[in-house]
């Protein structure tokens, strides 16, 4: 049940109270009823980038503003708080710890700086590892007062050491794996530092899990027990450390993937912040970070790969170049498809006559990558039967019909085969009509002219409002912005392609047919096809006739590979504009 209750328009100030009653139901809440009083100056709180276990101090700097950018004088009244609650069948009271500072802020001062040593820090987070920060300022002269709030947690790396974007999945058939790991300050300014990169191959370990998940060890004899084990050495097919210094913040890098035996399943990279080690002491971490990559064997004299992954936003407004990168043997012709997908529409989508040449543009697809083998031979470099690695450019043009996101599907029918690969980019906010606003001065004194000027586009139909600036310290969440209007699309989008489609059951029962349909996963799109290796594949389950099979743990992704006949039809709805 909601009610509504419209108070007087001089309604008395202070606490109101609301009583329910409901035949033996009895309850009862309190609000404030106080003047609405626009804020005169807004208070922030500037963090330290990280407040690391080890930390000999922190500091946080507290500024006030009014509106018109001036600096408040007053005095900062600074608590730092953490609780500790047991969790138990009937918990105690709360351990709550405080800490409090007195700052001022005078004349010569534009903000007021509270620290803790490190003893303060071990003291707060001695059984907890966030803690909060209250700060009140109260201006000089009128008392008026205003209050800011901050939450952290301790960190325990001494770096941020991240994947980035590299690819889980990979197809093996001509191309090096290209990755790259991101090494940055806590601030986020790049960093060059020493990093262990250790290149691994193994083979599939589902084998060895399953047998322990049969048998269990216990029921195991001696003799199955040693058979085991030499699998389970016999698990890493090859290993090699490389130590790389990261340059602007970046470690590009590519593994020579030739000449893999089929029985290699996955691509293990471990990065190792080494100028770092874990500190028991301190508790402190040595930051570490592994990428797995699920390996696919294929057979096919061709393969494909959108491989230039797009790393930052695309702009509206301008084409952009999707370089799709081919591996075959010299002046092999065929036709490349694609689709571009967005918001669960096709935009755009084509076909074109591609032509391999007969040179190398290998160099284009690692740029400045540095190779590092699996291997202390580095047998992976060689060539796979004289194959060459070749690319070409989709073009398509960027506007607001694609933002926030958009998907590149693209794929080939070679012989009997169709091979696929997809990828996602990010789209800046941007709308159909531009509209721009601004004031002809950016600071004026009571009582001065300004002007404010609008442009859009002929025929727009323009709402404006001009609020004193007080009114945004208050917040307003239905403010109209691009970046909300960006927001919106992309809550959009996401309706239009987060249904759910019954791909699990092509992925367990015809593993091909669901290899060239999964790059449509999560798009809106619906494939409909006549195609026999897709209507052949019987989804539903007999469950008398079913036979009986013994259940594999799985602990690896199914990479991006198609086997199987051409798509025949896609549906969707097209934008004709």
């Amino acid at each position: 049940m909601q009610q509504e209750f419209k108070l007087s328009e001089e309604p008395e100030l202070g606490t109101w109270t609301i009583m329910f009653k409901a035949g033996p139901l009895k309850e009862k809440t309190t609000f404030t009823v106080s003047e609405y009083v626009l804020p005169k100056f807004e208070v922030t709180i500037e963090p330290p980038s990280a407040v690391l276990r080890d930390a000999l101090e922190a500091e946080w700097k507290v500024c006030a503003k009014y509106t018109h950018g001036g600096s408040v004088k007053g005095k900062v009244k600074a608590n730092f708080t953490s609780t500790y609650q047991r969790r138990t069948w009937r918990p105690p009271p709360p351990i709550v710890k405080n800490i409090e500072m007195l700052k001022s802020v005078n004349a010569d001062d534009d903000c007021a700086t509270v620290m803790l040593n490190s003893e303060q820090i071990k003291e707060l987070t001695e059984k907890v590892d966030n803690f909060d920060l209250k700060i009140i300022f109260e201006e000089e002269g009128t008392g008026t007062v205003e209050i800011s709030n901050w939450s952290g947690s301790l960190v325990d790396e001494a770096i941020k050491l991240d994947i980035g974007s590299s690819s889980q999945q990979f197809i093996l058939g001509g191309f090096p794996y290209v990755a790259e790991f991101s090494v940055k300050n806590h601030d986020d300014s790049p960093r060059e530092d020493d990093i262990e990169v250790c290149v691994r191959l193994f083979k599939d370990a589902n084998e060895i899990r399953n047998l322990f998940n049969r048998r269990g060890i216990w029921s195991m004899d001696e003799d199955e027990i040693a058979e085991i084990g030499k699998k389970m050495v016999d698990i890493k097919y090859s290993s090699k450390c490389h130590q790389v210094r990261s340059e602007n913040g970046k470690i590009k890098f590519y593994v020579p993937m030739n000449n893999i035996p089929k029985d290699v399943t996955k691509l293990s990279i471990k990065a190792t912040a080494i100028n770092h080690p874990a500190n028991e002491t301190t508790k402190m971490k040595q930051p570490v970070r592994k990428l797995d990559v699920s390996l696919t064997h294929t057979t096919a004299d061709l393969t494909l790969s959108v491989k230039e992954k797009q790393r930052s936003k695309i702009s509206c407004g301008e084409n952009f170049e999707a370089k799709v990168y081919f591996s075959s043997k010299p002046n092999k012709e065929f036709d490349l498809h694609y689709h571009a997908l967005s918001k669960g529409m096709i935009f755009q989508s084509g076909s074109m006559k591609v032509s391999t040449e007969q040179t190398n543009a290998l160099e284009s697809l690692v740029g400045q990558a540095k190779e590092l083998s699996a291997s202390e031979n580095n047998n992976e470099k060689d060539s796979n039967e004289g194959r060459v690695v070749s690319n070409q450019e989709i073009i398509l043009p960027i506007d607001y019909k694609v933002s926030p996101s958009l998907k590149l599907v693209v794929f080939v029918n070679d012989g009997n085969q169709t091979l696929t690969d997809s990828h996602t980019y990010d789209v800046e906010a941007c709308q159909n009509h531009k509209v721009k606003a601004e004031w002809s001065e950016e600071k004026v004194y009571p009582g001065s002219a300004v002007t404010l000027s609008v442009a859009s586009e002929p025929d727009s139909l323009c709402a404006i409002s001009a609020t004193d600036k007080s009114v945004d310290l208050l917040g307003n969440k239905n403010k109209v912005t691009s970046e909300t209007i960006g927001k919106l699309q992309a809550e959009i989008g996401d309706r239009k392609t987060s249904r759910s489609e019954n791909y699990w059951e092509y992925q367990r029962k015809c593993p091909q047919t669901y290899d060239a349909i999964k790059v449509y996963e999560s798009t809106g799109i619906q494939i409909l096809t006549d195609l026999s290796f897709i209507n052949s594949c019987e989804t539903i389950t007999d469950a008398k006739n079913e036979p009986e099979y013994e259940p594999e743990i799985m602990h690896s992704a199914v990479a991006f590979s198609a086997g199987g006949g051409q798509i025949s039809a896609v549906e969707a709805d097209y934008d004709e504009d």
